[in-house]
């Protein structure tokens, strides 16, 4: 059985693909434009695996940025108290 987290990588390697493919790009020119190796974005998309650093930047040429940054900030299941407790930046040690 596949962990949650490679279940999660190799699903967003299926829609950062489909983002190629739609944006007409190439897996050589997708390497060349971020600086991501070529083999590793084929590794990337077969796998899911990669840097995040990597991850990054290939968001950045399939102009993703945004969408990410929203998941990250989306609190649409956090509970009131947690809204309140990071608004707050309290440090929970």
């Amino acid at each position: 059985m596949k962990t949650m987290s490679k279940h999660l990588a190799e699903q967003a390697a299926r829609a950062m693909k489909k983002r190629r493919i739609a944006l007409n790009m190439k897996q050589t020119e997708a390497a060349a434009r971020s600086g991501v190796a070529l083999g590793t974005l084929q590794k990337f998309e077969r796998t899911g695996n990669i840097s995040l650093e990597r991850f990054f930047r290939l968001c950045h040429i399939y102009k993703m940025e945004s969408q990410i940054t929203a998941a990250f900030e989306q609190r649409d299941s956090w509970t009131l108290e947690q809204i309140k407790r990071a608004d707050s930046k309290r440090i929970v040690r």
